[in-house]
């Protein structure tokens, strides 16, 4: 019989599994730990404010052989805008579009070498369907139809939080957007989250993985306090967290045991 494993590590330290703790060989408990402040950026369609008829700054094209700006267009009569951004084509045409065809796009972001707990949350509205994927892997879609959904109001979220889709140095946000007929055209927002470890800090990182993947939120528990973690895409929590901590030895507990799951020890 085949049996599931739930692996729990801890990277940069060497530890050992006792029980429901994990733990460093104790030397020297820490007097203070703080967990690094997030960084949160946002990428926007259009600039946020570029005029009609100019080029994204940010977002581009790719025109079958080479990458291009995208366009600025005006909103249509009967799409809804999300706030602060622009609708933005791969021409400026508002009246139509590709017919049975899908447009590229893409916008890149950077990422510290030294970044954790990274997360990307897109919001977004399509004409007609946009499938989003992050330095080639798919983190969500739109409707598969030509509904007015994809482009009205409140606008579509889709969230990758894996650590795994997330590279240090240049990071591609991909938006293709599939046009079943008459005008094809997007906007968006997205932000950009993750913890930054300064120079000379030492970095406890915990990062839960389930095998088979489960959407199982793990409790834990430390000198720094108490932490949720599961390793799906679920918006509210993370996979991992990181906390930048003074030398010293530490302990971190998983709080309950899951049933039907062994643990990986780590060494």
């Amino acid at each position: 019989m085949n049996r599931r494993l739930s692996r729990l590590s801890i990277r940069f330290v060497a530890l050992c599994m006792l029980g429901a703790f994990m733990a460093i060989p104790a030397t020297q408990m820490p007097t203070a730990a703080v967990a690094a402040e997030p960084t949160t950026f946002t990428l926007v369609s259009g600039g946020g404010s570029g005029a009609p008829g100019t080029a994204d700054p940010a977002v581009e094209f790719f025109n079958g052989t080479d990458w291009q700006p995208a366009i600025i267009i005006e909103q249509n009569f009967y799409s809804d805008i999300i706030p602060g951004t622009r609708w933005v084509n791969w021409a400026y045409d508002v009246n139509s579009g590709p017919q049975g065809a899908t447009l590229t796009y893409r916008i890149q972001f950077t990422l510290p070498a030294n970044f954790e707990a990274p997360s990307l949350t897109v919001n977004i509205h399509s004409d007609n369907v946009a499938y989003l994927s992050l330095n080639g892997t798919a983190f969500g879609n739109q409707l598969e139809r030509e509904s007015a959904e994809n482009f009205l109001n409140p606008a579509e979220s889709f969230i990758t939080a894996n650590a795994a889709h997330f590279v240090p140095g240049p990071n591609t946000l991909r938006i293709d957007v599939y046009n079943f007929s008459g005008p094809t055209a997007f906007d968006f927002n997205a932000d950009v989250t993750f913890t930054e470890v300064q120079p000379g800090e030492t970095t406890l990182v915990v990062v839960l993985d389930l095998v088979p993947d489960g959407a199982i939120d793990v409790d834990f528990n430390g000198p720094f306090g108490g932490f949720t973690l599961d390793d799906d895409d679920d918006p509210a929590l993370p996979s991992s967290r990181s906390f930048a901590l003074e030398a010293g030895s530490y302990l971190v507990g998983q709080n309950v045991a899951l049933k039907g799951y062994e643990v990986s020890t780590i060494c």
